[in-house]
């Protein structure tokens, strides 16, 4: 297990620590996303444990994509503007997901009728 722990650390010192803030912040951000998802599920009486991995198949192109484009700027400099348009391109889409479509729609008089 240390072996394992200590090549987890020595991978992560490999990366340029912008990179690795970039990734971590669109992780996170998916992860809020879902996060968001499922609290406004659980508050309208609406959440279904059953559709849960439904998150895994969504979005795990998306995790899988961002972390075999910062593998290749350990290879090369080059990939890294790739890295970061795409990265800034995933975190904006989810950001926007999460905010303005789901909690503007949650926090909307009663009245009014749902946006498309």
């Amino acid at each position: 297990m240390l072996d394992f722990q200590l090549s987890i650390l020595y991978l992560l010192a490999m990366f340029d620590p912008l990179v690795l803030a970039a990734l971590k912040l669109a992780f996170f951000t998916i992860a809020g996303d879902a996060a968001i998802t499922w609290v406004l599920a659980v508050t309208k009486g609406e959440f279904d444990i059953r559709l849960a991995p439904k998150f895994l198949i969504t979005n795990i192109p998306y995790i899988g994509v961002l972390f075999i484009t910062a593998l290749l700027t350990l290879a090369d400099d080059s990939f890294k503007p790739v890295f970061y348009v795409m990265t800034t391109i995933i975190t904006a889409k989810f950001g926007v997901e999460a905010l303005k479509d789901k909690l503007v729609q949650f926090f909307k008089p009663a009245n009014e009728p749902p946006s498309e």
